[in-house]
């Protein structure tokens, strides 16, 4: 598996897109590899599949399917597959960047991936959004960057509208006031992830007692503060298994799990697979 570095096509914009027509009868395979950019495809002929999260996703023509950012994948498209591919970085807000982890925590609620079939209101919607892209792509007409820009705004915006894409700040937005309360509690964690984090210290930063805090928390996360700390703590074990030989119990050790089993418990949990698995994969080609 391979962290992939995105290199935009699209001027001054975090965007990439591809418009691609296999002519042949050829199929075409991306192995295992991940990146922090969102990525969704609309598939206008053959057949698609996409591996994630242990699962097979399958896609028919017309259907449109979004991967997360940092979620694992490999795809294969299938004969003369033809589709539009478009990655991208949601722009953020000033205030997000004290959640650096939490929003992206929110937004992995479910699986990170989901279809969106066709013939469903919000799959036209999209299609025909995504069919501009492809044609303004392919034109690279004067300004073709704009449109395009704008054009991948208009899906986020149906995207945050549909919740399948939520920030933690305009999730909640009627909540900021709380959201900030609990800010230095996301704080802490995200520094200090690989310490033993005690709630009763939590509790303390904000000046709350823990039974409060556990309630805040999991009414603006949707999540308990354990799994938000695992969460964190899986993140950087990632990395550490992909770009390090350490060995795994030293990797469990450095990312503050007590013990290996229940690291590799709650690993599973998240990726489907052991962190022994998730390392070895990188070595497939």
């Amino acid at each position: 598996m391979y962290r992939e570095t995105i290199d935009y096509n699209i001027i001054d914009t975090p965007i990439f897109v591809s418009f691609e027509n296999l002519n042949n009868d050829r199929i075409i395979t991306y192995d295992w590899h991940f990146h922090k950019e969102i990525e969704m495809t609309y598939l206008k002929t053959s057949y698609k599949e996409v591996y994630a999260n242990n699962k097979k996703y399958s896609l028919s023509p017309g259907d449109i399917i979004l991967i997360n950012g940092q979620i694992p994948h490999k795809t294969i498209s299938y004969n003369k597959a033809e589709f539009v591919l478009l990655q991208f970085c949601p722009k953020r807000k000033e205030t997000d960047e004290m959640f650096p982890f939490a929003s992206f925590f929110v937004k992995q609620a479910e699986d990170g991936v989901i279809i969106i079939k066709s013939g469903t209101k919000l799959n036209e919607i999209i299609k025909r959004i995504m069919i501009k892209i492809g044609e303004e792509f392919q034109a690279k007409d004067f300004c073709f960057n704009k449109f395009i820009d704008a054009y991948t705004n208009q899906i986020l915006a149906c995207l945050y509208r549909e919740r399948i894409l939520s920030e933690g700040n305009e999730k909640l937005s009627s909540e900021t006031a709380s959201l900030q309360k609990i800010a230095p509690v996301i704080k802490y964690i995200n520094s200090n992830y690989y310490e033993q984090i005690k709630l009763s210290k939590l509790s303390e930063i904000i000046c709350v007692d823990k039974t409060h805090l556990c309630r805040l928390f999991k009414t603006l996360t949707k999540s308990t503060l354990s799994e938000y700390i695992n969460y964190v703590r899986i993140l950087h074990a990632e990395q550490l298994l992909l770009n390090t030989d350490k060995l795994i119990l030293e990797i469990c050790e450095e990312t503050g799990f007590s013990s290996i089993s229940y690291f590799a418990k709650v690993f599973k949990g998240k990726n489907g697979i052991t962190p022994k698995k998730y390392r070895s994969i990188k070595n497939i080609q």
